[in-house]
């Protein structure tokens, strides 16, 4: 099945907000220099036999972002003969995916298959509602179900990418469906990179504004040279916005997420993720759904210093937590998965610790997200942050002030389970990883509630066209990626998934095949 060929099956989603800002004119081409030099593929319209040639300052699709989205939608277009342009802020190619560790949710792949895994679109769709929140009705979670394997799977396959799996997760369904990319998320926009030959990426290109005509239809974009401080404008008959999510925004966050209004705060999310694609489609009049819909982790603590970034341990899943009452509230095995990180956001006064025993906080180590991040020792944290320590779990609980009898009780409780002596436990499900509380000295280490993901964004169609808020497309406009919420902006509801670049990547592929089909009809 082509790519058009389901898109033209997929209509708007009605809407209902205030009008559109009015238009925006264009500057004259003579106001800014307009330097382009595109690329284009194969062009069908020129024969088989048709090389790429340097494009005009005109092109055909220009693509703001050049993360796992935007390179998707460049290759997608490039193949299809467009003329393509990729502006890049930053230096470098791959935007949040170099970050990321390259998990992928797919639905019966060979993988699966070899592993006696039995999977479908059906499945993934009648589990969906259960572990995302999201309505399996909506026709983006239709695609993605239904194609997620054809358009994403095979074609990065067929571009060089590997995967190790499948494994489970449990913000990806009860069955094993999380394959992850064989040199992380590096590995992955470094495939689908390499065959876009010649000068399709300009980097240090940063957009600041969406331009259009009187028309009403976008015709390019403003930007900077960051390295030589000039602005320039960019001509294109369609334009992709593929920037990233908003999470590195935390007023955004906590303005569209008020109960987390008075909730420390702390970074999981690209640097980038700066909402900047974000504010220039709102300018333009384009619609959001589901800016709510933030996957929370709770997986790491509060790094040292000012800066609310993180430091990420395997030590969450494996110890006990406690609310500011003293009392356990989740399954801590699933600190990995976004109903966790919910949780935990949720807690009375927003107070959460992982109560260790002295063995376990020996060997505990803490890892910076960024790439090649550097590595804490459990002491030299302990030092930095003041983890609250005590000789006896009374003690600790006094030191944190929550009811002391409460926490013994959820300790002696939890060590029983982990160590066999009782067959269930009220929260986890396996004890296997369950690590018993008993050694001093005890420790207390704030649980922090990261910022990661955003499932919701930038209103699209079924081709990935902006919609403004009477449901209609603006003419020339288009986004991908987690601007889009991975795919569609309605893709899920509560929680999100695990393995959502399979979603960018496909939305990315949409888009690009929508924008180039209606530059040629332009």
């Amino acid at each position: 099945m082509s790519i058009l060929t389901f898109l033209a099956a997929c209509v708007p989603h009605p809407v209902t907000e205030p009008d559109a800002p009015d238009v925006v004119d264009a500057p004259a081409p003579d106001t800014l220099p307009e330097l382009l030099t595109g690329r284009a593929g194969p062009d069908p319209r020129l024969g088989a036999d048709a090389s790429p040639t340097a494009g005009p300052a005109r092109v055909d699709v220009l693509i703001i972002g050049a993360g796992p989205a935007g390179l998707a939608a460049a290759l997608e277009a490039w193949t299809a003969g467009a003329t393509v342009q990729v502006l890049e802020r930053e230096d470098t190619f791959g935007g949040a995916a170099n970050w990321a560790g390259g998990l992928m949710l797919f639905t019966g792949t060979p993988i699966q298959a070899a592993a006696g895994v039995d999977d479908s679109p059906e499945r993934l769709l009648a589990e969906w509602p259960s572990f995302t929140g999201g309505d399996a009705a909506d026709p983006w979670v239709a695609t993605f179900a239904n194609q997620n394997v054809p358009m994403v799977y095979d074609w990065l396959a067929g571009l060089g990418v590997t995967w190790s799996g499948p494994g489970a997760d449990a913000s990806s369904g009860t069955t094993p469906r999380v394959h992850q990319v064989e040199g992380g998320g590096p590995a992955l926009v470094a495939a689908i990179e390499a065959p876009l030959d010649g000068p399709i990426i300009r980097y240090d290109a940063e957009a600041t504004e969406l331009l259009r005509d009187r028309t009403g239809r976008v015709t390019g974009v403003r930007w900077r040279d960051r390295a030589l401080d000039e602005e320039h404008v960019a001509r294109a008959s369609t334009v992709i916005v593929a920037t990233g999510g908003f999470l590195h925004d935390l007023d955004r966050v906590r303005a569209e997420r008020p109960d987390l209004v008075d909730r420390d705060l702390s970074y999981g999310s690209w640097p980038g993720a700066d909402g900047n694609g974000l504010a220039m489609v709102e300018a333009l009049g384009g619609a959001t759904r589901n800016l709510d819909a933030v996957g929370l982790y709770a997986h790491g603590t509060p790094a040292p210093g000012d800066t609310p970034d993180e430091l990420l341990s395997s030590v969450f899943s494996s110890a006990m937590w406690v609310n500011g009452l003293g009392a356990r509230f989740v399954d801590e095995s699933q600190s990995n998965g976004f109903a966790a990180g919910g949780a935990r956001a949720a807690q009375p006064d927003g107070d959460a610790w992982a109560i260790l025993g002295g063995p376990e906080a020996a060997n505990a180590v803490f890892t910076s997200p960024e790439p090649d991040g550097l590595e804490w020792t459990f002491a030299a944290l302990d030092d930095a942050n003041g983890f609250a320590t005590a000789d006896n779990l009374g003690a600790l609980a006094e030191a944190l002030g929550v009811d002391s009898a409460t926490l013994v009780a959820e300790a002696e409780a939890y060590n029983a389970f982990a160590a066999g002596l009782e067959p269930t436990d009220p929260w986890r499900d396996e004890r296997s990883q369950a690590r018993p509380v008993v050694l001093p000295p005890f420790y207390a280490v704030p649980i922090a509630i990261t910022v990661a993901k955003g499932f919701g964004g930038v209103d699209v169609d079924g081709k990935g066209r902006v919609l403004d808020w009477t449901g209609a497309p603006i003419p020339g406009l288009y986004a991908a990626g987690e601007l889009s919420g991975m795919a569609g902006g309605t893709l899920v509801g509560d929680h999100g998934f695990t393995g959502s670049l399979s979603a960018v990547v496909l939305g990315g592929r949409i888009a690009g095949a929508a924008a180039a089909d209606e530059a040629f009809e332009d």
